[in-house]
């Protein structure tokens, strides 16, 4: 997913064309080989546990595919949001469950299929979202939900707070999460002051060229 992430984000330059075309349809139909019966997705195989943060990762790169123009199958991108759309059902406690039921309403959201009264609900607890990241994607739902004193706050929130350590759950760093807040700020249209200041940071002081993760490198070639 993170190979092809930044992929589908370039606008038409170096890699248009047929290059980037058959780069992005090899990391669709990898991701779609990990898809299970259920509509989630397994990390090595579609017969693995389903992982609800990489779920939602997964789609939301497909759905990012699917809009630069990259053949999508329709009954995948169905039942990968019909299995977001029952988890964010029956989202659990806890920061492992919290996570990536904000990570899975702001990608419903993306695909037009919102759950803005569940998005309101963990906005009323968002002190218990565990990353900057989680907060900005609380934030980037509610904002596609036109609920803009919600998502400001949300985004507000995720700014105020940006250090984090490495998490497995959602693999991810403080550089990783500032990268991912702009870009959902920058689509978002919200606190252009703020976007001002967050892009101007970047890479930021914590890159290490040699030593980045893929989460890092997607989302900071994404910003």
């Amino acid at each position: 997913t993170s190979r092809g992430f930044p992929l589908a984000m370039l606008p038409d330059g170096p890699l248009a064309g047929d290059q980037r075309a058959a780069r992005l349809l090899a990391a669709v139909a990898s991701v779609l080989d990990r898809q299970r019966y259920d509509g989630g997705f397994a990390l090595w195989s579609a017969s693995g546990e389903a992982e609800p943060w990489l779920s939602a990762y997964a789609m939301e790169f497909l759905l990012r595919a699917r809009n630069a123009g990259t053949t999508v199958p329709e009954a995948a991108l169905a039942d990968g949001l019909k299995y977001l759309r029952e988890a964010a059902d029956n989202a659990g406690d806890g920061p492992a469950a919290l996570a990536a039921q904000a990570y899975r309403l702001y990608v419903l959201g993306f695909a037009g299929q919102g759950l803005p009264g569940a998005a309101r609900v963990l906005a009323e607890n968002i002190g218990q979202l565990p990353t900057p990241l989680a907060k900005a994607q609380l934030g980037a739902a509610l904002a596609l939900a036109h609920d803009t004193p919600r998502a400001e706050a949300a985004f507000a929130a995720g700014l105020a707070a940006p250090a984090r350590r490495w998490w497995s759950v959602d693999y991810g760093t403080a550089l990783r999460d500032q990268a991912a807040m702009t870009v959902l700020l920058k689509e978002s249209g919200l606190l252009p002051d703020r976007l001002a200041r967050l892009t101007a940071s970047l890479p930021g002081a914590d890159l290490s060229p040699a030593a980045l993760s893929t989460q890092e490198e997607a989302w900071t070639v994404a910003a």
